[in-house]
């Protein structure tokens, strides 16, 4: 997949409500952002957010979080969500992070 620059992504990521700002304050507390205790499975790498849309959508017992270092990339994600948002098929259990991989220690605890 080529990645592009799209104007105005960082702005879009930085205003989107799918998209969890300075995470590592959530370390330890992620039940803060999903309401619920419930297990958290996460994707890195998850592109466009197709496979983890659907994942949420079948498993609402389970909270997604989806991670994208791209901002090109987890734009379409976002527009995504948005398309599914107007559809009525939003899944409230998934949200999104715009970060490296290599951080995750300092967003997850272990276990």
């Amino acid at each position: 997949m080529r990645l592009r620059n799209i104007p105005g992504a960082k702005d879009a990521i930085a205003s989107s409500k799918y998209v969890v700002q300075e995470p590592e304050k959530q370390r330890g507390v992620w039940s803060r952002i999903f309401k619920n205790n419930n297990p958290i499975h996460i994707e890195v790498g998850m592109g466009k957010g197709r496979f983890i849309m659907d994942l949420a959508e079948k498993n609402p017992s389970v909270n997604y979080i989806g991670i994208e270092m791209y901002d090109s990339v987890l734009l379409r994600a976002l527009q995504k969500m948005e398309e599914r948002e107007q559809a009525g098929t939003l899944p409230e259990n998934l949200v999104f992070l715009r970060m490296d991989a290599r951080e995750l220690p300092l967003v997850f605890q272990e276990g």
